[in-house]
């Protein structure tokens, strides 16, 4: 069993913030997951906890609880960074598309407290870290 924790911050423009603190309510930042098993793993518990600055910038610390059922290296998470909204203004629809910077990553396994090694790259819409030792299986 290991548990990560991921802590980014996030910078996002002030409408999605503004959408960030409309849509997340008290109660959804533990979501229960379902402990099923995919690709020799599973993640039994998801917790995110997000602080809203007066800067307009989130600091997002996500606990991933991941149990391996076979050797593995580590895991991946996918963070969407480019996100589209629309509202009504004047009666019409207005679409924006917004690129979330994400900066200050560090990854932790808070059983030992020491740091994981994790690999960045993008895509055209996501950032991806590969979370894990290349060299070493968990």
């Amino acid at each position: 069993m290991s548990k990560f924790i991921i802590k980014t911050v996030l910078t996002v423009p002030v409408f999605f913030l503004l959408l960030v603190c409309f849509f997340v309510q008290p109660g959804w930042a533990a979501i229960p997951v379902l402990p099923l098993s995919f690709n020799g793993y599973r993640i039994s518990s998801y917790d995110v906890h997000i602080k809203v600055n007066s800067n307009n910038i989130l600091d997002v610390t996500e606990t991933i609880m991941a149990h391996f059922d076979q050797e593995k290296h580590g895991i991946y998470r996918t963070i969407p960074i480019i996100n589209t909204t629309t509202r009504v203004m004047d009666q019409q629809e207005v679409w924006r598309t917004h690129k979330s910077r994400v900066r200050n990553i560090s990854v932790t396994d808070e059983a030992a407290g020491t740091g994981i090694p994790f690999q960045k790259k993008a895509d055209k819409n996501n950032l991806i870290l590969t979370i894990g030792d290349p060299g070493a299986t968990i």
